[in-house]
């Protein structure tokens, strides 16, 4: 009888590189964009940093939570700098996942656990050799460290974005109707009835087949909830 021993992570094969490599670009690239989606630093984001309770100066660590999902899943995407990388966005995706969000440790089914265990494999396998890192070999300290200042500082030319302008308290609805496909886009038609604060219902047959809907207020496009020529989702 022979026991097995398990390869080392420098000898995973092509294989293990490449599917470290998928995983890679897919933490990455998906938090990046998240990350980008936060350039300049939006008002509702320093809000639930404050929410949290216990963080201190929340616009700047809402500020650096918003850099390090940009810069990190761009550096992990590309395989440089990655173990830092990966080790920034575990914080961050562990505060974001048992603070922000209160998800039961490992049972917890919230896409943030799931993105923090991802970043805790990549900090313990690394980049593997299908990355810059090991492409680059002892410059790609330096290289990363130069790439992140750059990356720092623009996020920082680009500010706090302004806060969304909220309605005035002129501004009432009273009334929301559902045109859609099956009644020729009329405004007017289909209208619910209230039957709470901000709560709406309407009971009505649909045709079968795919339909496509918007909602209007005051039986009117002039306040604009919806646009038919915007692009209609299917229900």
């Amino acid at each position: 009888m022979t026991i097995e021993t398990l390869k080392p992570i420098d000898k995973l094969g092509l294989p293990g590189h490449v599917g470290l490599l998928m995983m890679r670009l897919y933490v990455g690239l998906s938090m990046m964009s998240a990350g980008l989606d936060k350039i300049p630093l939006p008002s509702w984001m320093t809000e639930q940093v404050e929410a949290i309770g216990w963080m201190p100066f929340p616009e700047a660590m809402a500020w650096i939570a918003c850099f390090t999902e940009f810069a990190g899943g761009l550096l992990i995407a590309i395989g440089l700098f990655t173990r830092p990388a990966a080790f920034f966005l575990a914080i961050t995706m562990a505060v974001a996942a048992f603070s922000a969000q209160d998800v039961a440790l490992f049972t917890g089914i919230h896409v943030t656990q799931g993105y923090l265990w991802s970043y805790v494999a990549v900090l313990g396998l690394g980049a593997g050799r299908l990355s810059l890192d090991h492409l680059l070999g002892e410059r790609a300290m330096v290289v990363g460290v130069v790439c992140t200042l750059i990356l720092a500082g623009y996020s920082l030319s680009q500010g706090i974005a302004e806060p969304e302008p909220e309605l005035t308290e002129e501004f009432k609805i009273e009334a929301i109707t559902i045109p859609g496909s099956f009644n020729n886009w009329d405004p007017t038609s289909h209208e619910m009835a209230m039957v709470g604060d901000s709560v709406y219902q309407l009971d009505f047959t649909l045709p079968s087949g795919l339909i496509e809907f918007k909602f209007a207020a005051n039986m009117t496009w002039d306040v604009n909830m919806g646009v038919i020529d915007q692009t209609p989702q299917g229900f």
